[in-house]
């Protein structure tokens, strides 16, 4: 009974941490905080739930924000029992994995970096102020990430360079197996753009169905009104055809594009427009070269 009691007050006490946590506030500012968390500090108790899979921190230089999960081991009553602590919020230099399937910052600060490894040897380097998801349960499943903004270098060719790897961003898609390459996203003036470059190998860059689908859906409104003001008499047979025209014209425009860019090439997404033709860029660039 005094080990039940003990055991219930440890767990009240983790409930009132995790409470009080949540009141702190994180250290990034980024307006795009709304697509990530929610700046918060929150760690969670994990009763006899393993890490699962996670991904290996090789080198960090400043803050990073991410997931982590801490095996602990505590005594009750003479009795050794393990259970892990997950901590969502400002990574510590002594940690070396965090979780997949949650987002992961850089700093917003000159120089803060990381490079991440998978668990089949695939590596990731996000530079400043970048942030990035990687899909949960990543060691057993096809691997996706998402990039919500910044640079991130990868270089896909450890491990099973047959696997189809997919990183997607709010306006592109880009799939590749076993390559080398960058992708960016950078706002100039109203508008993002995403960047790929290729180092090695080839990779598909076209923009996301996401985007063609909030078109369809759109349009597809538009033009059950104008069938509805034309059988109501409120429109002619010509208004009719020439609206119906202009919204077909539309939805064939924004219908999803793409190229292959190979070794050396790079292409660009601006806004709602389809990616550019790849061109040259200059290859001596190569960020795993200045690592």
């Amino acid at each position: 009974m005094k080990r039940i009691i003990i055991a219930f007050s440890f767990v009240l006490i983790s409930s009132t941490i995790y409470s009080q946590a949540g009141q702190h506030t994180g250290f990034f500012s980024d307006v795009h905080d709304s697509l990530l968390f929610d700046g918060t500090v929150n760690n969670s108790y994990l009763a006899k739930n393993e890490c699962g899979c996670t991904i290996k921190i090789v080198r960090q230089q400043g803050m990073i924000y991410a997931t982590s999960c801490e095996k602990v081991i505590y005594e009750t009553c003479g009795v050794y029992d393990t259970d892990y602590v997950k901590t969502k919020g400002l990574v510590p230099s002594y940690v070396t994995e965090i979780l997949d399937g949650d987002t992961i910052k850089t700093g917003d600060f000159a120089g803060h970096q990381v490079d991440l490894k998978l668990n089949d040897g695939k590596t990731i380097h996000m530079g400043q102020n970048s942030s990035i998801m990687i899909g949960k349960d990543h060691c057993k499943n096809p691997m996706d990430m998402v990039l919500h903004y910044g640079l991130v270098y990868l270089d896909l060719t450890g491990g099973d360079k047959n696997k189809t790897i997919s990183i997607k961003t709010e306006r592109g898609v880009v799939v590749n197996r076993g390559t080398r390459f960058t992708i960016e996203t950078i706002k100039e003036g109203d508008q993002y753009i995403d960047i790929v470059r290729v180092y090695e190998g080839s990779v598909s860059f076209k923009q996301n169905n996401d985007a063609y689908t909030k078109t369809l859906n759109s349009k597809d409104t538009q033009m059950k009104q104008i069938t509805e003001d034309y059988q109501s008499g409120k429109i002619s047979l010509e208004e009719y055809a020439k609206k119906m025209g202009e919204i077909q014209q539309v939805i064939s425009d924004s219908a999803p594009g793409g190229v292959t860019v190979n070794e050396g090439y790079e292409s660009r997404m601006a806004g709602t427009n389809k990616p550019t033709e790849p061109v040259p860029f200059d290859v001596n660039d190569d960020p795993g070269l200045k690592k």
